[in-house]
């Protein structure tokens, strides 16, 4: 997101000429959801600036250190998610790297409960392969197992979104370590690789980055953004044949950021991702419309994978409810997304990742802030309060699962009344017909899912 009060804290940090002035701002490393790392005295007012983002810059264990070092942490037991995953799911907004485990659990428990077919969080590069003052520091691998045990646990598949390219495979200057391309790509490959083998089993689906059309999420350009992309997907098919690679998610309905990226001479970026990416929000009304112009867009250019939303929501506050047609609080929010949910997927949108939960007045505010279909709260024990479009997805998940039940019994019994048909057998081929029309009324009966 583009308002982002960390961000803003952090830029007046980097200005200030020493720690003197700590005083001023209160100390944010003490709440619950960013405490995950311990900052050192180097950190500006002491603090993680955002979540997944380590302070102070570091340097980072070389690739090949960190491939011994997975090797000699083993990871959690357990066998793959397998599940036939709803079109709706849950854009969590936790994060591998620095949300607590009782936190995550109730995330994991929200989204599960939701029918979600996936849950999408970010997996942080820098987090897991660094050091600390020179000193060597083993990979930290226990947020990403912790959400290998939640994902099986709850049988909840993970969609993994790779963020924050290692200081040390870097381009740009410390300042802008959240956002900046990789400059060794072999070796920012090679950590994508590592994260997969960690996740298979949990994780088939690995989203390259975040909204990286915009430019507070990715200060590199669209040939650097495609490299990237090609790395990844060579090293990440390399260690899991299974994985599918997701385009980072698209900021903008403006196609020339990723015209210029799958320009890029040398990749043939469009054969790195299996499936297409946007994030999507605006007027109910619109929405099947843009999917519609990018499932053309990507087609045109020879793109024969899915289209997912891996962002979508409405406000909840009303100050900033844009959408005409739904306004009035969390009752407008609950019945903007029971109008642009099946509406997103009937024009071809194979998942769309509903906001779970609102954001901690730490990250951001504003017209995103309250699109979250739950409140899960920044302090221990991480109460959840679930709002009324909680339900309407709720709800949407369990018809779509009902139909899916109805087509299946319809097509059941239209395949027994054509054999009982070419058997001769007539009066078996008609009850079997009957049946199958029984159930198509039962099907239009159930209304949008």
């Amino acid at each position: 997101m583009r308002l982002l009060l960390a961000g803003a804290l952090c830029a007046v940090a980097l200005a200030a000429p020493a720690p003197a002035s700590a005083g001023l701002l209160p100390d944010l490393s003490t709440l619950p959801g960013l405490d995950r790392h311990t900052p050192a005295s180097g950190c500006p007012f002491g603090f993680v600036v955002l979540p997944g983002d380590v302070c102070p810059t570091s340097l980072l264990l070389p690739p090949d250190e960190a491939e011994r070092d997975a090797a000699e942490r083993p990871r959690p037991p357990g066998g793959p998610v397998r599940t036939k995953p709803a079109p709706y799911s849950a854009h969590s907004m936790i994060y591998a790297c620095c949300t607590p485990s009782a936190q995550m659990e109730k995330a994991f428990a929200a989204a599960r409960a939701a029918g979600a077919g996936y849950i999408r969080l970010d997996v942080n590069l820098r987090g897991i392969f660094t050091v600390r003052k020179g000193e060597p520091r083993r990979s930290d691998w226990a947020g990403v197992d912790q959400v290998a045990v939640l994902a099986r646990a709850y049988r909840l598949p993970v969609l993994a979104v790779l963020t924050h390219v290692p200081d040390h495979i870097a381009k740009c200057n410390a300042d802008h370590t959240n956002s900046c391309p990789a400059d060794d790509l072999e070796s920012y490959g090679r950590y994508a690789g590592l994260i997969a083998k960690r996740l298979e089993g949990v994780a088939t689906y690995f989203e390259i980055g975040n909204e990286p059309d915009g430019g507070w999420a990715f200060r590199g350009s669209p040939a650097e953004y495609a490299r990237m992309l090609d790395a990844a997907f060579r090293h990440i098919r390399a260690s899991v044949p299974s994985a599918r690679i997701v385009l980072g998610g698209l900021m903008y309905q403006n196609t020339a950021w990723v015209s210029q990226m799958l320009a890029t001479p040398g990749v043939s970026a469009i054969r790195k991702f299996s499936v297409a990416n946007v994030h999507l929000r605006g007027r109910a009304k619109h929405m099947p419309i843009f999917v519609k112009r990018w499932r053309r867009y990507f087609a045109d250019r020879g793109f024969r994978g899915q289209l997912w939303v891996t962002e979508h929501g409405y406000p909840a506050n009303r100050l900033f409810q844009y959408d005409p047609a739904f306004r009035g609080g969390e009752a407008a929010q609950a019945a903007y997304l029971s109008r642009s949910l099946p509406a997103l997927r009937k024009a071809g949108a194979s998942q769309v990742f509903v906001r779970l939960r609102e954001s901690w007045p730490t990250e951001f505010l504003g017209e995103y802030a309250s699109e979250g279909v739950i409140s899960l709260s920044q302090r221990a024990p991480y109460s959840v309060r679930r709002k009324p479009a909680f339900a309407k997805v709720v709800a949407l998940s369990h018809r779509w699962r009902k139909a899916q039940s109805l087509i299946a019994l319809r097509r059941k019994h239209l395949r027994a009344a054509r054999r009982a048909s070419k058997a001769g057998k007539r009066a078996k081929s008609r009850r079997h017909r009957r049946l199958a029309r029984r159930y198509a009324k039962r099907l239009k009966r159930l209304g949008e899912y």
